[in-house]
């Protein structure tokens, strides 16, 4: 099969969302005439879990923007797959797989993704989870999808941070890429500024106004664990290190703009640059071998 030369680069920003918007929707323009056409098919049993597996990798995939996606319905012998069929159909690709109940309560989840131009079976996945996490599995299916058919790693399993304005109120707030499965990590009377994923998205480090004084915070991804790890009046857009172990953050004080790097528990601190000019929202690229 053919993989596209073209690629998507997912971004999740900070945004302040007013209240009255209460559906986030999240559109990305795909590649036209580039798309490749993939049939996704209703999981067996999938109505035993809470969430319709095979209907959230049809939302990612088509979310994407790189993919087709063809009619499929419901496929109840996988081990016959008709390649020509499916090929004369118009897919490229097919999808089905398996859901069923286990006796401690969790679903296991299986896919598997099938090259109907090469008559070949392309990728496998297993996942043994709780009611909880069904869709993080079908987004995990939905990027194994993506890898396999493009060659670039998927996103739909990430998740993002943003900030909502609720009534003069603000929430730090986290979902899944699209939009779903909101969770509130940290709600203030005061603004909430620039929040920033730890590498391993277990923390965030945010700007919080308190006390009159606006300095940096990290906070785990669920809420608990607030840690304040900055001790300037106007220390704003914090940046982790690739390592996870430091953060860089603008800062002003006497009226000289500097950056700053900070250990993530706060106890060591160096001062970059001063200068007069303006500087703000510093981001820390990878380090170099």
């Amino acid at each position: 099969m053919k993989k596209l030369s073209h690629y998507l680069v997912f971004a999740a920003t900070a945004v302040v969302i007013n209240a009255a918007q209460a559906q986030m929707r999240i559109e990305i323009s795909g590649v036209g005439s580039n798309q490749i056409p993939v049939a996704v098919a209703g999981f067996a049993d999938e109505i035993l879990a809470p969430q319709q597996i095979s209907a959230i990798i049809k939302a990612d995939l088509e979310r994407g923007g790189m993919f087709k996606l063809i009619d499929a319905g419901a496929i109840t012998d996988l081990h016959n797959i008709d390649y020509a069929g499916w090929k004369a159909r118009g897919a490229d690709a097919l999808v089905v797989g398996t859901v069923s109940a286990l006796a401690d309560g969790r679903y296991d989840v299986r896919y598997q993704l099938f090259d109907t131009v090469k008559a070949s079976q392309l990728s496998r996945q297993e996942q043994s989870v709780s009611g909880l996490a069904a869709r993080l599995a079908a987004h995990k299916i939905a990027d194994d999808v993506f890898l396999k058919l493009t060659g670039v790693p998927g996103a739909f399993a990430t998740r993002m941070a943003y900030v909502k304005e609720e009534g003069g109120a603000y929430r730090l707030a986290v979902a899944d890429i699209d939009g779903e499965g909101e969770q509130t990590a940290r709600r203030s009377n005061t603004p909430i500024i620039s929040p920033a994923w730890s590498p391993d998205g277990a923390r965030l480090a945010v700007s919080l106004s308190m006390d009159g004084h606006t300095q940096i915070y990290t906070v785990n991804a669920d809420g608990s664990g607030l840690r304040r790890v900055s001790d300037g009046t106007d220390d704003l857009s914090p940046s982790f290190a690739p390592n996870g172990k430091y953060l860089i953050y603008a800062t002003e004080a006497a009226g000289r703009k500097s950056l700053m790097v900070v250990s993530v528990d706060g106890r060591v601190k160096q001062k970059l640059s001063a200068q007069d000019g303006d500087i703000r929202q510093p981001a820390w690229g990878p380090f170099r071998p």
